[in-house]
């Protein structure tokens, strides 16, 4: 019982000391961000990133990480 008491204090400690806050520093790779001031529509937008990012690998006869 001591064992397993001791187990789970070293696991939630773990746990907990692994949680971290995620800092986002939107302005890092461009210098600066514009806000978007319009409406976001697939196509155009959503489209052409899907197209340049994702599909190039994740797309035909054999997808990667079978997505």
């Amino acid at each position: 019982m001591k064992k397993l008491s001791i187990g789970l204090i070293i696991t939630s400690l773990t746990i907990l000391i692994s949680c971290t806050k995620a800092i986002i520093d939107e302005g890092a790779n461009t210098g600066t961000i514009e806000p978007i001031d319009g409406m976001v529509k697939y196509e155009p937008h959503v489209r052409s990133i899907i197209f340049n990012h994702c599909v190039t690998c994740h797309g035909g006869a054999a997808p990667s990480a079978g997505v």
